[in-house]
């Protein structure tokens, strides 16, 4: 596999599989513009996001490297606009995952950066990663009525 290395705005390198940066269409188009036969060796600045929230976005692309957007699974429902369960599923299980659409791994990311959870947000957002986008509004989403007991 390619290897692409990658500067944030204050100047730390990572270095990460090229593959992983597809979950982000600004920073898959800014790689492509480098793979040129003359450019060997290229950084790829990203001025968006400082050490602490690239380290982030490149977490998050990294365990959902494999997740095509196109194939995220929509809820299922019946003709007057009820959930189905599907049949496959217990309905505990059915709950868990409907829960907001967050995983366990996105619920603890998300806990464990909710202090900058808004920055986050805007990053993803410049970045064009839209399943960070998506689960970061149903996390932020879920505490408001967790935290505001709706």
């Amino acid at each position: 596999m390619d290897q692409v290395q990658l500067k944030s705005n204050d100047g730390e390198m990572f270095t990460i599989e090229s593959y992983i940066l597809a979950g982000s269409a600004v920073l898959q188009e800014r790689l492509e513009k480098l793979q040129t036969p003359t450019i060997e060796n290229a950084i790829l600045v990203v001025p968006e996001a400082n050490a602490y929230l690239l380290k982030l976005m490149l977490e998050w692309l990294g365990n959902h490297k494999e997740q095509d957007a196109e194939n995220t699974p929509e809820e299922e429902t019946n003709e007057s606009g009820d959930k189905e369960i599907s049949n496959n599923q217990e309905p505990a299980e059915c709950n868990n995952q409907q829960n907001d659409g967050i995983g366990d791994w996105e619920q603890e990311f998300f806990t464990r950066n909710l202090e900058s959870i808004l920055l986050v947000m805007a990053v993803a957002k410049r970045l064009s990663i839209s399943s960070l986008l998506t689960v970061a509004g149903r996390f932020v989403f879920a505490w408001i009525r967790v935290f505001h007991g709706l």
